[in-house]
């Protein structure tokens, strides 16, 4: 069975897109996380349904940390329906920004002024998305400029990283 199997068979509320962005976020902190300091955060109310998954989380965690850049990348690809790539986008993206502010890195934080505009524009992409989604006035047009703005602030994000 595969993590993304095993994670789907317990009873934990995140998706493996979700913990990736955590993991990575939490690595390209000023401060990175070491596995087990993410591990209890992302899962401090689950402790229980994940000690079984931790191991393969581990080794996660190896492969991410590996390939950062790579993985940072890839972490979120165009989509051409457009709903169900905010939907997921915007929990990832959210995900990340959490794991990247316990490792001590925010936009109030950051260590240069692009990064501190980057972050803070990826903050609000996560509101207008929420704001989006609830709306009933959603229209391809307007989901696809919100797609083209989380890509090209995203791969601002990967180049300043790299």
């Amino acid at each position: 069975m595969n993590l993304q199997e095993m994670i789907n068979a317990s009873e934990i509320k995140f998706t493996l897109p979700q913990i990736k962005a955590f993991f990575l976020g939490s690595m390209l902190g000023k401060k990175p996380l070491v596995f087990s300091k993410a591990f209890d955060e992302l899962f401090q109310e689950d402790k229980e349904q994940t000690n079984h998954l931790k191991n393969e989380l581990q080794t996660l965690w190896t492969e991410l940390e590996a390939n950062k850049s790579k993985e940072l990348s890839l972490l979120f690809k165009k989509d051409t329906h457009f709903s169900s790539f905010l939907e997921s986008s915007k929990e990832q993206l959210d995900f990340f920004l959490t794991g990247l502010g316990l490792a001590g890195t925010t936009a109030d934080s950051a260590e240069n002024d692009l990064l501190q505009e980057i972050l803070e524009e990826l903050e609000d992409l996560v509101l207008d998305i929420e704001d989006y989604l609830l709306s009933d006035q959603q229209s391809n047009e307007e989901s696809q400029a919100i797609q083209e703005d989380l890509m090209t602030i995203w791969n601002e994000l990967v180049k300043l990283k790299q």
